[in-house]
Order: C-alpha cells, then sequence, then structure tokens
C-alpha cells in the first residue's frame, strides 16, 4: 500500500500536534517512506507537513528577502502592514540576498511582493524597453 505525500504530512503534522512516542512514530515514518521509495521526497513532505501544522494553527508563512538582516522591528513592521491583507498570524522567515541592494521582496501565500531597489531597476528597465522598443 502507498501512502500520498500529503497523507504523511498529516501523520507528521498530528504526531507534532500530540505528545506521542516521537522514537516509535519517527521508526514508522522512516520505513513506511522506504518501503514506498519516498526517502528523495522527505524534504517536501515536511513543508506540506509545516503547511498543515501552520494552518492547524491559523498561521502563514511570509519568506522576506533581503540584502541584510532585518531588525526585529522592521520584521515587525512587515508583519503589521501584511496582517492587513491576511487573517492568519505571520511568521517571518528572513533570507539574506545581497543581489537586492536595498529594501525587500517578500513572498507568502504563493505572491510576491518587490519592494527592493533591483526590482525597482528591473521595472524600470522594462517600461524602458516597452517605450523605447530596445
Amino acid at each position: 500500500m502507498s501512502i500520498k505525500d500529503r497523507d504523511y504530512a498529516a501523520i507528521i503534522a498530528k504526531a507534532c500536534d500530540k505528545q506521542l512516542n516521537a522514537k516509535e512514530i519517527g521508526r514508522d515514518l522512516w520505513y513506511s517512506l522506504y518501503r514506498d521509495k519516498k526517502l528523495g521526497q522527505v524534504e517536501q513532505i515536511f513543508e506540506l507537513a509545516r503547511e498543515v501544522i501552520d494552518r492547524q494553527n491559523h498561521q502563514i508563512r511570509a519568506e522576506v528577502y533581503s540584502a541584510n538582516p532585518l531588525s526585529n522591528a522592521e520584521k515587525a513592521r512587515v508583519v503589521e502592514k501584511f496582517s492587513r491583507l491576511y487573517t492568519e498570524s505571520i511568521i517571518i522567515e528572513n533570507i539574506i540576498d545581497e543581489s537586492l541592494g536595498a529594501g525587500i521582496e517578500v513572498k507568502i501565500a504563493q505572491k510576491t511582493f518587490d519592494f527592493s531597489l533591483k526590482g525597482k531597476i528591473q521595472q524600470l528597465s522594462k517600461k524602458l524597453k516597452e517605450k523605447y522598443e530596445v
């Protein structure tokens, strides 16, 4: 019997939600993944489990890319701004991308909001190309 990735994710989420025997669950989970030839998909399955857990806890994750680490105050400002768009509690994951130059790029709920210098330059370049057909 083969189990779907979402079913594995639900099992992991349920295990995290309850105080269950982690050793036993871990052993059974790894055995099932091995048996179903899904060891190569472990990262994807755990990502699905994180999504299930976040939904259960009414949370949403935002990947915030910046050239430098964000301060707690800056993270709070991002949460404040995006809380107007989303009802879930927002969890910030700050990812450093020096190529942005300045500003931030936010990926949340499969949408991207680009407030970076790199993004502004790309927008300007695109408009100039369209205007002057370069």
